[in-house]
């Protein structure tokens, strides 16, 4: 047992919402770490760690969930072809982008927007429409509000999106 308690304390408040802005203002873009712990002011393991405890998501995963949800987005509101779609959520390949997606969302892209277009939600669709940004807002603010479905970076169930469900 580690009684060191610098080990243990997450980012503060206002740097977790620089990062999360950050990330959104950048959700097209190539992000690395390097650029993300730039954004807080850290360097990369100290950021990449202090993240890992507030959000209990790596930073990577949280970028990839944030891109499949603006993905989502735009799948439902607009006719742009997926590959489109794949280049505006920060994915520089369709395959990359389609399977990110199957495993976040349990289906490729192209075939959960025709689902949602007929108006069936696809199986294991998310019921509760909180964002993964909404999530990390509450934890700033000291509320603790679970990952819908009990998801975390590393459990089978990943989805937390407006539209994202069980990885399947």
């Amino acid at each position: 047992m580690n009684d060191n308690p610098m080990r243990l304390c997450g980012l503060p408040a206002w740097r977790l919402k620089r990062v999360l802005s950050y990330i959104d203002a950048n959700i097209e873009k190539r992000v690395g770490l390097s650029q993300i712990a730039q954004a807080a002011g850290f360097s990369r393991m100290h950021f990449a760690r202090q993240f890992r405890v507030s959000t209990g998501l790596r930073p990577h995963e949280y970028l990839l969930r944030r891109r499949v949800e603006h993905a989502q987005e735009l799948l439902v509101h607009s006719h742009s072809p997926v590959a489109c779609i794949a280049r505006a959520s920060g994915f520089s390949t369709q395959a990359h982008f389609t399977s990110v997606f199957r495993r976040f969302v349990g289906k490729p892209p192209a075939r959960w927007r025709r689902a949602i277009r007929a108006g069936a939600a696809p199986a294991g669709l998310c019921d509760d429409h909180t964002s993964t940004r909404d999530v990390l807002n509450a934890r700033v603010w000291g509320l603790h509000v679970p990952f819908p479905l009990g998801g975390r970076a590393n459990d089978r169930v990943i989805g937390t999106g407006s539209f994202i469900g069980v990885g399947g």
